[in-house]
């Protein structure tokens, strides 16, 4: 099932037709530009990559060796770079729903959510602002 999963997200995050001819000829300076383009991990790009059968077990095995030895394995370069994404679609159904005259309680009860609970997606978030 995990497996599954894994396939289903490696394809709806980075399809096969459109990703396929940047995954050509790997190095870690291009890995790093996708994972910059893509928004996912080396790992994961690289992993696309291998399930696709454009990468040789041997040169993957290499690959996670090169990570280990520089400590990307935890912490890979430029992940603070990638922009923080925040879920919308939730607080959008639940705009429209309050359009439609109901209520935060009765959009959480329908959601399944018990009434006030704090993890509800669907309430209105305050703004954020960000300090420059």
């Amino acid at each position: 099932m995990e497996e599954e999963a894994n396939a289903f997200a490696s394809e709806f995050l980075m399809p096969e037709h459109v990703i396929r001819p940047e995954l050509r000829n790997l190095s870690l300076g291009k890995l790093i530009d996708l994972k910059r383009e893509w928004g996912v991990s080396m790992q994961a790009i690289f992993e696309r990559a291998y399930r696709l059968g454009l990468v040789k077990p041997s040169d993957r095995a290499d690959f996670y060796r090169s990570l280990n030895s520089r400590g990307w394995k935890v912490r890979e370069p430029v992940s603070d770079e990638l922009p923080i994404e925040r879920a919308e679609l939730a607080q959008e159904i639940g705009a429209r729903m309050r359009e439609r005259g109901l209520s935060d309680e009765e959009i959480a009860s329908m959601a399944g959510f018990a009434p006030g609970a704090r993890a509800n997606p669907f309430r209105v978030q305050p703004k954020r602002f960000q300090v420059v």
